[in-house]
This record gives structure tokens, C-alpha cells and sequence, in this order.
């Protein structure tokens, strides 16, 4: 967009879906900057679980402070990154306090850096006292080289520094006296929040973060509907609801584009659904492209097909009759789930 590049900042979310380690992620970036809260404040809606990314230089910011009351009241996990490690930053323990005094939610460090005033050389991960050390990358453009050393191990100050070493070994008894303890259930509750720390430029600490991510998060969870009650995930019937609209993005067009949640089923191209809101059915995919003299006869499809001007939170979506199968699929299946926000995990 024109004004993001005029402003340097996002001013719209945006979605993502990858595969990795047999799970299906959807992320939903959202912008940072306050002039566009309520956009992300929608977002929120659709997402089961939340991570915040904190500056390493500047601590727990404004906006973040605005976001993580809706995540709070809510009750949905929030996974802390510690971004831009390899710059010059605050402290660790600051930035922990940072985030217990400001946001009022206690923290429990997953992996701890190595190197905090620009020499960032990796992280110790406290459940399997490994310490990763990062080299390559070319600033996220190619595979960072990873070497793997235990702290037990012998060699160990030889190969990060012995200060490296003995500044790292005097922070984890600090924390191991001092810091709370890892508890899952408190995560999963928004209680207590997993921190980790990296460098996402240079994909530094990423990939440890994903896999305890997906290990720690919750499966797709149940929504409810005004009509009709909690919805199961695991519900073969389609039903879906919309969290964000988006609309004359482009000066030149009438374009229109609706974000929608999936809460059970799968959605197939062509599929004909029911619209709680205006009680009819509609068709949520652009029609196939028929020559016209051949094209078959539809009444015209209602403006909310595309774009439901009905607030997010009762637009709902189910399906009213069957479709021809497609190879799009939307929600879940039997080994791959899909989370409309930060990730899934098989039960």
C-alpha cells in the first residue's frame, strides 16, 4: 500500500498460512502503530492464541500496552518474542520487569540469550540445557548455520567465551532461585507468559520458537454463536464468521474483501452457505467464469458476499447445501488443524 510506504509502517493485517512439521499455521499480522488499533482489535477476535513482539532497545511500548488488555480479557495464551537481538538492547531482567510492572502478567524465560550488547551469539534453552549458537543467515536471506553444544559439556566455555560462559551460567541460577516456574496450564489460562528471545531478521531463535510454539499452544478452539451455542472444531458442517472487512483498497476497483474465521468444516470452492444476519443464502467465492452466452441464471448475490457490513462478531456463516469437492481446504482435516490466528495443534 501507498501509505505504508510513505509511512514505513503496516496500517492493514494481513493473513498467512504455511505448513510446518506436519502442522497447518495461520498467522495474523496485525499493525503495530495506535492510529490503527481497531483493526487489529478485530483481529483479536479470530485468533486462539497471541504473540507479542517486543523491541529488545525499546521494552513493552503503548500500542502493546492496548492489545494485551483485549488479549487479557479474553484469556487467550500470549507467547512473548524478544525481537532484535542482535542489535544493542536493555537487559533481560529489565525487560522482564518490564513486561511483570507495565502489563501485570508474570514471565517465565524458555531459552535466555548469549550476548546482549550487539554480539548476540545464541540462546540456552533451559529444558534441554542446549545452547544454540547462530552464525550465517545473510540477514533472513539463506539458512542460518546452527551448532549445538550442551552447557555440561567440557568444551563449552572454550566455544562461546568463558565470560560468555560464567555470565550465563550466574543468570540461569538467578532465575532457577528467583524466576517463576514453567507452568502450562497458567499459559494456556493468559496467566503466565513463555518468553523467548532471537533475531527474526536473521532467523535467529525462530525455529526453536515454533517448534515449543506449536508444542505449548492450544488446538482450534470452540466458538459460540448467538443461535446456536459453542461450535466444535471438530464439527464436519461448515460454519464460519467474519472478523474484518477490507474495502476500496484500490482507487481504480470496487474491491471488496472479507476475512472469515473457520470454525468447523472444511469450505470448498462454489459452496452455497446460509447468512445468519440477512437470514439468506449466499456464495462467499467469485462465481466461475462462464462465457456469457452460456452462463447459467443466479439471482443476484447480495452485497454481504463479499463484504458483510454486519458487525464481526454476529456475521455468521453455515453451510445450507452441498458442493462439488475442491481441493481447497479451509479448517481442519485429520492431521493437519488450522487455527485462524496464531497456530494449530493436533489434539
Amino acid at each position: 500500500m501507498e501509505i505504508e510506504k510513505q509511512r514505513g509502517i503496516s496500517v492493514t493485517s494481513s493473513a498467512m498460512q504455511f505448513d510446518y512439521n506436519g502442522y497447518r499455521i495461520n498467522i495474523l499480522d496485525t499493525p503495530g502503530h495506535q492510529d490503527f488499533s481497531e483493526d487489529t482489535y478485530r483481529t483479536l477476535v479470530a485468533a486462539d492464541s497471541a504473540v507479542m513482539l517486543i523491541d529488545n532497545a525499546k521494552g513493552v511500548e503503548e500500542q502493546t500496552v492496548k492489545l494485551f488488555k483485549v488479549c487479557r480479557l479474553r484469556s487467550i495464551p500470549i507467547f512473548t518474542f524478544i525481537n532484535k537481538m542482535d542489535r544493542t538492547g536493555r537487559d533481560p531482567f529489565e525487560l522482564m520487569e518490564d513486561i511483570e510492572s507495565v502489563l501485570g502478567i508474570r514471565s517465565c524465560p524458555v531459552n535466555w540469550p548469549i550476548g546482549i550488547h550487539g554480539d548476540f551469539k545464541g540462546v540456552y534453552h533451559r529444558d534441554t540445557r542446549l545452547i544454540e549458537l547462530y552464525s550465517g543467515g545473510d540477514h533472513g536471506q539463506g539458512q542460518v548455520n546452527v551448532e549445538t553444544v550442551s552447557i555440561d559439556d567440557p568444551e563449552c566455555p572454550a566455544k562461546i567465551g568463558q565470560t560468555y560462559y560464567d555470565k550465563l551460567v550466574e543468570d540461569i541460577e538467578l532465575l532457577d532461585v528467583a524466576g517463576d516456574e514453567f507452568d502450562l496450564d497458567k499459559i494456556l489460562a493468559g496467566q503466565l507468559t513463555p518468553m523467548f528471545f532471537g533475531s527474526a531478521t536473521n532467523n535467529f531463535g525462530v525455529e526453536p520458537f515454533l517448534n515449543r510454539f506449536l508444542t505449548y499452544t492450544k488446538s482450534p478452539t470452540p466458538r459460540v454463536a448467538e443461535a446456536v451455542g459453542p461450535i466444535d472444531p471438530a464439527d464436519e458442517k461448515f460454519t464460519g464468521f467474519i472478523f474484518k472487512i477490507q474495502a476500496n483498497m484500490n482507487p481504480a476497483h470496487r474491491d471488496r474483501l472479507a476475512f472469515m474465521r473457520v470454525c468447523s468444516g472444511v469450505f470448498e470452492k462454489g459452496m452455497t452457505v446460509w447468512h445468519s444476519s440477512t437470514n439468506s443464502r449466499i456464495w462467499p467465492s467469485p462465481r466461475p467464469s462462464w462465457p456469457r452466452s452460456t452462463r447459467p441464471w443466479r439471482p443476484p448475490i447480495p452485497a454481504t458476499s463479499s463484504a458483510c457490513s454486519t458487525p464481526a462478531s454476529s456475521a455468521w456463516a453455515t453451510r445450507s447445501a452441498p458442493a462439488a469437492p475442491c481441493a481447497i481446504r479451509a479448517s481442519r482435516c485429520s492431521r493437519r488443524s488450522s487455527s485462524a490466528a496464531s497456530a494449530p495443534r493436533t489434539p
